[in-house]
């Protein structure tokens, strides 16, 4: 007489259900967290293109910074800076490129527009002389490694009417702002880039002007 294979119990069954949830509810986290640090580092890499970009502007145009609409500008400071970059995705954070599918440009038809979201450029105050503006010259600029250029944010570069930020306007309570471990990452006029907590910016008044403090 054959012998019957013996099959798993049910309370057998169960602890080994189990034993696979646990370990789904302790990895996915893990994954979804490292999958963030590589979209995080993907920013990093744009900001540092959009820097080197910005960087050659300011070699062709004497050495003052591309401007934004507050200095009359009637482009975008992204498409402005196209000739330097030729790759438009760099202004696409990946963390952010999911709201950027099948968007409408508001200049549909131009081919001097890009599409992009999720940063913006920095307003910046001269504190003795109470103008602000973006484009300064390089000689402006008395602290380059703490004097922001270019952030994460919930806007978009290629539209004229948002394509810029002050320190007024910056609300590091957004949660599509913070899309970076509750935090952002910053590109700096001397070209780094660093990550850093959205209010430490926010208070951080020297981060927003041309003068060393």
């Amino acid at each position: 007489m054959a012998k019957r294979k013996k099959g798993f119990t049910l309370i057998e069954l169960l602890v080994v259900i189990t034993i696979i949830a646990i370990l789904a509810g302790i990895l996915f986290p893990v994954f979804s967290r490292a999958r963030e640090k590589g979209r995080s580092a993907a920013c990093q890499s744009n900001l540092k293109q959009i820097g080197l970009a910005m960087a050659m502007y300011r070699e062709d145009f004497d050495l003052v910074n591309v401007p934004g609409p507050d200095q009359g500008a009637v482009l975008s400071w992204a498409v402005l800076l196209k000739p330097y970059h030729k790759n438009t995705q760099i202004f696409t954070c990946p963390s952010r490129a999911r709201w950027e599918i099948d968007r409408t440009i508001n200049c549909p038809g131009d081919p001097g527009c890009v599409q992009s979201g999720g940063y913006q450029m920095a307003v910046l105050r001269d504190t003795q002389s109470g103008q602000s503006g973006t484009g300064w010259h390089d000689s402006d600029i008395e602290d380059p490694s703490n004097t922001v250029i270019a952030i994460d944010a919930n806007d978009y570069a290629d539209q004229l009417s948002e394509t810029v930020i002050d320190q007024g306007s910056y609300n590091p309570t957004d949660r599509d702002l913070n899309r970076h471990f509750d935090g952002i990452n910053v590109l700096w006029y001397d070209g780094h880039v660093k990550y850093m907590r959205s209010e430490k910016l926010k208070t951080g008044d020297r981060y927003w002007t041309i003068n060393e403090d």
